[in-house]
């Protein structure tokens, strides 16, 4: 459903090492997580990116500097880990 005078935007990663979705309903805050943004956040510091760097092989050197982004939606959080920003483009409606 789209609500007018909304914005669609796409989102792309070009590496992504890690990505859930989890269901907003049953997301906890951490008080020593720290974090820019709103609606698309940046995380300096997470579980979720301490997981990823336990979890996988991926680190500072391949594929780079782990950055974790949290994408907040209506009923879903969507966290990325990669080692790059996203690109953002704003969708033209249909």
């Amino acid at each position: 459903m789209r609500v007018e005078g909304s914005g669609v935007f796409q989102l792309h990663w070009t590496t992504c090492v890690a990505y859930p979705v989890r269901n907003e309903s049953f997301v906890s805050t951490d008080r020593d997580e720290e974090f820019q943004g709103r609606m698309l956040v940046k995380y300096s510091r997470s579980r979720y990116l301490d997981f990823v760097a336990s979890a996988t092989f991926a680190d500072g050197d391949h594929p780079g500097p782990l950055q974790h982004w949290g994408l907040i939606c209506l009923n879903h959080v969507v966290d990325v880990v990669s080692s790059e920003a996203p690109s953002v483009a704003l969708r033209t409606a249909n």
